[in-house]
């Protein structure tokens, strides 16, 4: 007599156990490192830590967070050089040197994204998010109220491409005056010429369907403070 086996209900789900491995380890690595790091850690450290281990002959580690300077001269007219600080997220990282020599992000801790920065003077910081490396540069006082504008660069883990953001202080705030997606340059200066205090010109990159690529043009940003009401943000 032949008995028919009884099928379960739920079928039980397969365990990656390289991923749970994975997990286990970068949960170890994260512990050490904060134990390591907690005495001497501090908001201006420029130093990267590794803690780390190997899986499959790729070192797996932990890049720390750090606050990186950023020399922009005197933005606020007080005769003093001004710093900015960008602020990058701790990230857990693979060391494969027949990619790259550098650390290759896998995620950052928490699946917290973001930047933030701060000024030696008085100014306050501001924070970008979906982000996770950042330099920043100064330009010209576009609207002449006695600060500068600012340039952030964002730069994403995907993607050959950053982000640009012209950054104006108003009432107290850092608004966003225009944003530009485009390829990376050491400086993005060249790319805005003040008009007058309303006004600048702003050369941007776009993609052109019909061609099929990326051209330059230039574009005309009126000086539009408030965040509602400024329609000159560009993709």
């Amino acid at each position: 007599m032949k008995f028919k086996t009884k099928t379960p209900l739920f079928e039980k789900p397969e365990i990656n156990r390289n991923h749970l491995l994975n997990r286990k380890i970068y949960l170890v690595i994260f512990i050490l490192n904060t134990f390591f790091s907690l005495k001497g850690q501090t908001e201006n450290t420029h130093t990267i830590s590794f803690k780390d281990t190997v899986i499959n002959n790729i070192r797996k580690t932990i890049v720390s967070s750090k606050w990186e300077p950023f020399v922009l001269g005197d933005i606020n007219k007080d005769q003093i050089s001004d710093t900015a600080f960008v602020y990058t997220p701790a990230y857990f990282a693979s060391m494969d040197t027949t990619i790259s020599s550098e650390p290759i992000l896998d995620s950052c801790i928490n699946q917290l994204y973001f930047n933030r920065v701060r000024f030696s003077c008085r100014l306050p910081e501001f924070t970008i998010e979906n982000s996770i490396w950042g330099t920043v540069e100064s330009i010209d006082d576009l609207d002449s109220d006695g600060i500068n504008e600012i340039i952030f660069q964002s730069n994403w883990f995907i993607g050959s491409q950053v982000m640009i953001y012209i950054y104006s202080f108003h009432h107290g705030s850092w608004s966003v005056l225009a944003k530009n997606r485009r390829y990376s340059e050491e400086s993005y200066r060249n790319s805005i010429t003040k008009m007058n205090n309303r006004k600048f010109k702003f050369n941007i990159e776009y993609f052109n369907h019909r061609k099929k690529d990326y051209l330059n043009k230039t574009i005309t940003v009126k000086i539009v403070k408030d965040k509602k009401k400024n329609s000159a943000l560009t993709k």
